[in-house]
């Protein structure tokens, strides 16, 4: 039999807490950089040539690369979250409450390519006099609806897996960081931005830091993961009978 160990190996000395911030975090966070990076230097550019800045990497726009390295990032989030949801179910069915944080991160992965709450604002601007009458822009109208549910199933999720975390600050810090930076920066800015829409230069600043701390704080949910995965000793083994889930 073959394995293969997902998650580095945690210090000893305090339970939960790394010592370095492990070398997958650290490329995300640099690739969480770069992107920003390459967004504002093609801004920059194209303004001093008096052209648009190209689609394919404005962070206001869907369907790039930004929005793809999101969705990426929250895939990743969510994936290893689920292998660890596949394999506390196996031990104990009552443990199904460990895949709520799992599917949440996929869909916010599966969101970010779909445009799902962008559908949403698009049909209550339709039905509502939000958009209408009161002029709100971008996402806003969705996000008054989504925001809420979205903080509430973060809430339940946190709640119902409450064992996962007890004892274990430095992935409670780092999770709830995280998760809170997400719907604050993904939920919060896009509905705040209405109150400056008229200034060109807040909206962009608003983007920037939305786009930005989104990217962010996924790579701190990344983190927390990571350390929770390892303090549970997932070990990922492979052999003719398939895969098995099984502690270090």
């Amino acid at each position: 039999m073959s394995t293969i160990s997902l998650i580095p190996s945690m210090s000893p000395v305090k339970p939960g807490i790394q010592k370095s911030i492990p070398l997958i975090v650290r490329l995300f966070f640099l690739a969480d950089a770069l992107v920003v990076l390459a967004a504002i230097a093609s801004h920059l550019i194209a303004h001093y040539f008096g052209r648009e800045a190209p689609g394919f990497l404005r962070l206001s726009y869907e369907s790039n690369l930004p929005t793809w390295y999101s969705s990426a990032q929250h895939a990743v989030v969510g994936t290893l979250l689920a292998i660890l949801a596949v394999r506390e179910i196996a031990i104990d069915r009552r443990r199904w409450c460990i895949a709520l944080p799992a599917l949440m991160y996929l869909f916010f992965s599966f969101d970010e390519v779909a445009m799902v709450h962008e559908r949403i604002a698009r049909l209550v601007q339709a039905h509502s006099a939000l958009g209408q009458s009161h002029g709100l822009t971008n996402s806003a109208p969705g996000m008054i609806f989504c925001l809420p549910v979205a903080i509430a199933f973060a809430a339940y999720a946190a709640w119902s897996t409450k064992p996962y975390w007890q004892r274990r600050r430095g992935i409670v810090v780092k999770c709830v960081l995280g998760t809170g930076m997400i719907l604050f920066c993904a939920g919060g800015l896009e509905i705040v931005v209405n109150l400056v829409k008229t200034h060109q230069f807040l909206v962009s600043l608003e983007t920037l830091v939305e786009e930005s701390g989104e990217m962010l704080g996924t790579t701190i949910m990344l983190w927390g993961v990571i350390e929770l995965l390892a303090v549970e000793k997932l070990v990922v083994a492979f052999d003719a009978k398939g895969i098995h889930f099984t502690k270090a």
